[in-house]
């Protein structure tokens, strides 16, 4: 690598390697694409021998030269969170499974089982051997056999997410309890406060301390006193520090200074506006809901002296498996499966608790994302910025199930099948949403247009109704926040009116609301408003008949987008409109360009997601089936099928069938669904054909 060069991994599946003097020349294109891993890329390092290392929530390592894969280390059944190399030539790897793997010429050499939780950072001490830190709050250091020299098993007050070993020959870890720790021979000799817990830590080459937090702050600190913050930004810093302190603690409470529940009587006057009251000898919080008009209970308040507990927590502990909670959920796997218990405690990091439950319960790691938004909606939990967890497919957004009504017991609802496709391709397991947008051209052309009405006031956004769409726009390019924010009704009313616009201009206001979908309380309110009908019927209005080419494709990537809402009772109404839906793309199907086409398809294909249970109406599933397979075949017959189509199309086919259903085995091959698959064995694509020979096989199997 060129000096000054860096490699970057992510959710893409794909390890770039780029030039900072390109990067400097605004030339964004890496010097290489590695491209090898399934899932998103979690971890990089170096090798001894200047080979590139990374790991990844598809559960493997992999050793790279030039832009060759000439190793895959395979043998962790959980995402691997850390890789280091060792002087020797060896390669460490830490995993969600809790264990350590050493890896020697290409082969495990040695498993470590000390650690009782996920495994998130090693670093090597050169001359001594290799450090280990958990979610266990353990520190641990190992020689380079594998063997334990020293442990500390309560590091910290809460998960441990990285440990490097510093130029001094000291090392820090950072964690959830909102620190840095500086260690020298093993004791700690500085604490770096943070007011969020603290995800990496690293040193800079003139020694100072660069942390990243899940507030998404970059602090750096150091032990230089001329280069120490200015006055006015370490007292924000400070002031920072305190009011977390303050929130960690709420004391003893006043009761009798409270309100009592007469004070539910008085409206809100904003969403998410807290309330205390005390009731029976006791304090409860509740929350304002703008969109309900009431307020909903959060949950007692307890004393925290000890900073154990936030504010926000369940009334009363419960027991499972010899833990105390503050929240316990039945999750319902579906497919014959008993419930399962899912413990949570106030104050832990979602994504890792859900985490635990799939790899404590051996479920799909595609349940991440619906299980963690889940405890999100149900334990008021914070996801917060940056969220450092390795995730399924973070392409589409998560399913949760509905909230619960009131008290510390929901249900979240996946749905499993007992019939194994043994196909990386089907079942498509959660929605396929269209989430890259430019709001910025959308707002430019939405004033643009705003201008162009000006002579008809019903249509016209006047100066107050510009500010609430300039802030619809805010809200929606902060998509690390939307967990945290909402619309108001004065939006929605905004984004109604818009859809009144003439057929022509109508596009752009598609195409926002296309993006609002992604947002979990955009999603809810089109679902069950006038919006969602409003767009069916101007969004789907014919050429001939005055509307802009877009607004068909726009129209259905609206649709696919809005499958995305974490509601499971607002994806059944969306259920509701099935036929509509059926009939709007078989219409429009064969006159759409290549865009058009994908959306259609990806719109059947999240039917096909909703329909995989055996639960679903077979009436409804036997028009989703039949339509597909119809559009299947006319794309097949056209002069140049396109492949995305083709594929997306066969996939929610073999998606609604791998539920090993003989009715819609039945009903696949009354349409013709032998002689379909057959054709495909001989298409020009590589991964429909592979596609297609895997649902052959499963269809042969059940």
């Amino acid at each position: 690598m060129k000096e000054g060069g860096f490699v970057s991994g992510g959710s893409d599946k794909v390890v770039m390697v780029w030039d900072r003097t390109s990067w400097e020349a605004d030339e964004k294109d890496p010097l290489l694409n590695l491209i090898g891993h399934l899932e998103p890329v979690t971890c990089l390092a170096r090798s001894a021998a200047g080979q590139l290392i990374s790991g990844s929530s598809d559960m493997s390592v992999r050793v790279w030269e030039g832009n060759v894969s000439t190793q895959e280390l395979r043998g962790h059944t959980a995402p691997v969170w850390s890789v280091v190399s060792l002087p020797n030539g060896d390669i460490v790897s830490a995993s969600g499974d809790r264990l350590l793997k050493i890896w020697r010429e290409g082969a495990c050499f040695k498993t470590i089982t000390h650690h009782q939780d996920a495994v998130r950072g090693v670093a090597d001490l050169p001359g001594v051997g290799f450090l280990s830190v958990s979610n266990d709050s353990s520190l641990c250091l190992w020689s380079y056999e594998g063997e334990l020299l020293k442990s500390i098993s309560n590091a910290h007050d809460s998960f441990i997410y990285d440990v490097k070993v510093l130029s001094s020959g000291e090392f820090i870890t950072s964690s959830e309890d909102r620190t840095v720790r500086v260690w020298k021979d093993f004791s700690p000799v500085e604490i770096l406060k943070h007011p969020a817990g603290v995800w990496k830590a690293a040193e800079l080459a003139n020694g100072d301390i660069v942390t990243a937090g899940e507030d998404g702050v970059v602090r750096v600190f150091t032990r230089d006193p001329t280069r120490a913050a200015e006055p006015d930004v370490f007292a924000s810093y400070e002031k920072e520090l305190a009011e977390v302190a303050a929130k960690d603690a709420v004391g003893d409470l006043e009761l009798d200074r409270l309100p009592g529940p007469e004070a539910l009587l008085v409206p809100g006057t904003k969403a998410g506006e807290n309330l205390m009251i005390q009731k029976e000898g006791k304090a409860f919080m509740y929350s304002w809901d703008a969109e309900g008009g009431e307020w909903t209970l959060v949950g007692e308040i307890m004393n925290a002296k000890d900073n154990e507990k936030r504010d926000r927590v369940e009334s009363g502990k419960r027991l499972l498996g010899g833990k105390e909670y503050d929240f316990v959920f039945d999750v319902d796997v579906g497919e014959g499966r008993d419930m399962l218990k899912l413990g949570y405690n106030s104050g832990e990091n979602p994504y890792l608790a859900a985490q635990q439950f799939i790899e404590d319960n051996m479920l799909n790691q595609n349940f991440l994302e619906e299980i963690t938004q889940f405890i999100v909606t149900n334990a008021g939990a914070s996801v917060g910025a940056g969220k450092n967890v390795p995730a399924g497919n973070t392409a589409v957004a998560p399913i949760a199930a509905p909230p619960a009504a009131s008290g510390s017991t929901a249900t979240a609802t996946t749905t499993t099948s007992t019939v194994s496709t043994n196909s990386s391709f089907f079942p498509q397991l959660t929605p396929l949403l269209f989430e890259v947008g430019n709001l910025a051209n959308v707002h430019k052309k939405l004033l643009e247009f705003n201008q162009s009405l000006s002579e008809d006031e019903s249509l016209l956004l006047n100066d107050a109704e510009l500010t609430h769409l300039s802030d619809i726009m805010s809200t929606l390019s902060r998509t690390r926040f939307y967990h945290a924010s909402s619309f108001s009704l004065p939006q929605f009313a905004i984004l109604e009116k818009l859809i009144s616009w003439p057929s022509a201009q109508l596009f752009p206001v598609i195409d926002l609301l296309r993006l609002a979908a992604l947002h979990p309380s955009a999603s809810k309110h089109f679902i069950n408003s006038n919006i969602f009908p409003l767009v069916l019927e101007k969004g789907f209005i014919s050429v001939a008949d005055g509307a802009h080419p877009a607004n068909a494709l726009l129209t259905a990537r609206f649709i696919a987008n809005t499958f995305g809402t974490p509601h499971a009772a607002d994806r059944k109404v969306l259920v509701g409109y099935q036929e509509l839906f059926c009939d709007h793309f078989s219409d429009h199907f064969e006159s759409m360009n290549r865009n058009g086409k994908i959306a259609v398809s990806t719109c059947l294909l999240n039917l096909c997601v909703q329909f995989r249970p055996s639960s679903a109406a077979e009436e409804k599933v036997t028009q989703v089936i039949a339509l597909a397979h119809s559009l299947l075949n006319d794309e097949l017959s056209s002069s140049t099928p396109e492949e995305e189509v083709v594929f997306r199309l066969l996939v929610a086919i073999a998606t609604v069938c791998s539920n090993g259903s003989e009715s819609r085995k039945a009903l696949l091959n009354d349409l013709g669904g032998d002689e379909t698959l057959s054709s495909l064995s001989s298409f020009g694509s590589e991964k429909v054909r592979a596609c297609a020979s895997d649902f052959v096989d499963f269809l042969a199997s059940v």
